[in-house]
């Protein structure tokens, strides 16, 4: 019997040797970035500290890969950021999740580099992008963004889900800026984020990588990613009193208020995105059920919305291509293109940006 066990973990041991090389050379496993907070603002940001680049992969047999690069501002990009300072090119600073971060395409086909094309490369586009974020963390990012680069366009994507979550009755997140409603209005709540080093450490076997990220198997638990991951509160109740359940339209007054609040000199816009499902079947409404709501608060902080849905329709009725991956719902690189032309062409018919060779006229 002894024999048998010792060979028997030994057996394991192989097994498991086998499938790190094959999971990290074969059928490569997901590697993303690391998340660390920014010391000032509590934000996630991608850890600069070590490698600042990896593969995303998409599947089970890793069908799509895609390299990264994390900038040394601690975002997805190919290229550094640069404060504000005489001659630096205007700048579009686009605040969203994973869809703005961009993991499943490369640099070179992201909607960033797409935008910059389109401006004739006399806009730099920054891309504040991390998965898991919603409009409460989008705040906070506005308000990093301007301090350390103090752009001339601020972009925040968002889309229905992204209000519910920033509410903490909805759901606890630890890791980002939540809004907790408190004797009827919001309450700005930071995150208690802590990259210990313990949680890194399944993140070092491509073989655990691989059945958490590709096959969507929770081995990691809490754990993945390198941080902890949030506990819904799914089929428990909110702590609020009976009738006093938070209102999305206080959340956007909050939300949308505090942006002009503290960004008074600077074109802001909210892109919302579409209900993509509905526009492949051509059923509509192909815009989110939230849509109207923000467009009327935004309306009274004379904050222009970007509704992809008109776009996306257009683009599906001429070439019925998909925009999304059809293992992933972010953006293909066709959906990152019509999303940059999208973008462009309401910046220009706004007045916001004259022309692709004019800059936004510095306020300042």
């Amino acid at each position: 019997m002894k024999g048998f066990l010792l060979r028997f973990a030994l057996f394991l041991l192989l097994l498991a040797l086998f499938g790190e090389l094959f999971f990290r050379y074969a059928v490569v496993a997901s590697n993303t970035a690391y998340k660390v907070l920014d010391p000032e603002f509590r934000i996630l940001v991608d850890d600069t500290s070590g490698t600042r680049a990896g593969t995303y992969t998409l599947g089970r047999l890793a069908e799509l890969r895609v390299p990264w690069r994390v900038n040394r501002q601690g975002w997805k990009s190919a290229a550094d950021y640069e404060p504000r300072h005489e001659g630096r090119k205007p700048v579009i600073a686009l605040i969203g999740d994973s869809y703005i971060a961009g993991f499943q395409v490369e640099d070179a086909q992201h909607m960033t580099a797409v935008m910059e094309e389109l401006l004739d490369h006399r806009w730099d586009v920054y891309s504040f992008g991390q998965g898991g974020s919603c409009c409460s963390q989008f705040l906070q990012v506005a308000r990093y963004v301007r301090a350390r680069f103090d752009p001339d366009v601020y972009v925040i994507l968002c889309r229905d889900s992204d209000w519910g979550q920033s509410i903490t009755q909805n759901a606890r997140d630890k890791n980002i800026w939540q809004i907790e409603w408190r004797d009827s209005v919001y309450a700005e709540v930071p995150p208690r984020f802590r990259a210990a080093w313990y949680r890194r450490l399944p993140k070092h076997s491509a073989l655990v990588r691989y059945f958490s990220y590709n096959v969507n198997l929770d081995l990691l638990g809490s754990f993945r990613g390198g941080w902890s991951r949030p506990r819904p509160l799914i089929g428990r109740r909110a702590k609020a009193k009976p009738g006093s359940a938070p209102p999305v339209r206080a959340a956007m007054e909050h939300v949308v208020g505090r942006l002009r609040q503290e960004i008074p000199d600077r074109p802001v816009v909210f892109m919302y995105d579409a209900l993509r499902d509905r526009v492949y079947w051509g059923k509509p409404p192909y815009s989110a059920y939230l849509l109207s709501i923000l467009k009327d608060m935004a309306a009274k902080y004379e904050i222009p919305v970007f509704d992809l849905a008109p776009v996306f329709v257009a683009d599906w009725n001429e070439r019925h291509e998909k925009f999304s991956f059809a293992i992933d719902d972010h953006w293909t690189e066709h959906g990152h293109r019509v999303v940059a032309q999208g973008l462009f062409d309401f910046l220009i018919s706004e007045g916001i940006v004259k022309d692709a060779g004019a800059g936004y006229e510095d306020s300042h």
